[in-house]
């Protein structure tokens, strides 16, 4: 499970980063690059902006999933299986310093995305 924050449409810099060391030729893949094969992927992603921004034509331009391929993608080149993802719009951590009744909302959407993954989860094992 990748769980992170979606941050200009991609996953943080730090976790690309993780990707480019870790994600190497001989490990990840190439003709000795074998240690991920059949290795299952969910990702577990949390965005800021509204989930109703994510349409066509909407503040994001598009639908959430159309933000995903990449990491479908890296996990096919890697020979993982891509299991899905489970995400939550609208959990603005700025906003939460300002209020603490939207920290509480972002608190219970937090549960909400844990219970969706663990249900993912199960349902691929």
């Amino acid at each position: 499970v990748l769980q992170f924050p979606m941050m200009w449409y991609s996953a943080p810099s730090i976790l690309h980063r993780w990707f480019e060391e870790v994600l190497m030729f001989g490990f990840a893949y190439g003709s000795d690059g074998d240690k991920l094969v059949g290795k299952k992927l969910v990702l577990s992603i949390t965005a800021g902006t509204a989930e109703d921004a994510y349409t066509f034509g909407g503040l994001q331009t598009f639908p959430f999933d159309y933000f995903l391929p990449e990491f479908v993608a890296t996990a096919n080149r890697c020979g993982m299986q891509y299991k899905g993802e489970v995400h939550t719009c609208g959990v603005n951590s700025a906003k939460a310093l300002q209020d603490p009744s939207v920290a509480a909302e972002i608190q219970q959407e937090g549960a909400k995305q844990a219970a969706a993954l663990d249900q993912l989860i199960k349902n691929i094992s």
